[in-house]
């Protein structure tokens, strides 16, 4: 029997020691209306978040492009109702398209804050006309990102190396963003992303879990 510890790391599962969990379940909407979806407005500074991140061997920064979920972007606020509806409330989350170009330099790193950001999800669904009953009715600013739930859009080559445990490829998994890891793709890469300000990586695993037995169960009902 696994035991959560005081400092909310799940005590006595191996799984979650390890940094990166594949996700089966196809909950998102079309992955190619995504990507298009995701070009489209790349450059809408209105949402846009760019972040350049210090290259240690003295490079040029990489920098990091993001787009927030707005009224411009119905298939990433569909793709965030159809996480919610798959897996509860997440807590603070931002949802974003997540950008890195063609061989940046994206070298060993932790996700710990995105500056400067301020979301508002249930204003913004509000604004699209969407149902906002399970959403939260508050702001989120300068928190910490404990772990980003990521699904691939562009076909890359672009593998997620994890600092201890090897490489990924996937399509959707659950990334621990706390534990050192970099991506190094040839072409542009492009994600449709859930980063968790509250839930850590293990709590997002559990509920995962807990989520599909119940999802299997049913089907067997």
């Amino acid at each position: 029997m696994y035991k959560q510890s005081p400092n909310r790391v799940f005590a006595g599962r191996p799984e979650y020691e390890v940094p990166f969990t594949h996700v089966d379940y196809e909950f998102w909407p079309d992955r190619e209306a995504l990507k298009q979806e995701a070009i489209a407005v790349r450059e809408n500074d209105a949402n846009r978040f760019r972040l350049p991140i210090p290259n240690p061997r003295g490079d040029d920064p990489v920098v990091l492009d993001f787009q927030y979920i707005n009224d411009k972007t119905p298939m990433l606020a569909k793709f965030y109702e159809n996480f919610v509806n798959w897996f509860g409330d997440p807590g603070r989350v931002h949802i974003h398209y997540f950008y890195i170009d063609a061989n940046a330099n994206y070298e060993w790193h932790r996700d710990n804050i995105l500056n400067e950001i301020q979301y508002d999800p249930k204003h913004i669904a509000k604004q699209m006309g969407k149902d906002t009953a399970h959403l939260q009715d508050r702001k989120s600013n300068n928190f910490p990102i404990n772990c980003a739930l990521n699904l691939v859009l562009t076909e890359d080559d672009g593998e997620c190396e994890c600092a201890g445990y090897g490489t990924y490829k996937y399509k959707c998994g659950v990334l621990n963003t706390s534990h050192l890891h970099r991506v190094q793709p040839s072409s542009l890469r492009i994600l449709a992303r859930v980063s968790f300000l509250e839930l850590i990586y293990e709590e997002v695993i559990h509920r995962i879990k807990k989520v599909e037995k119940r999802r299997k169960n049913d089907r067997l009902d």
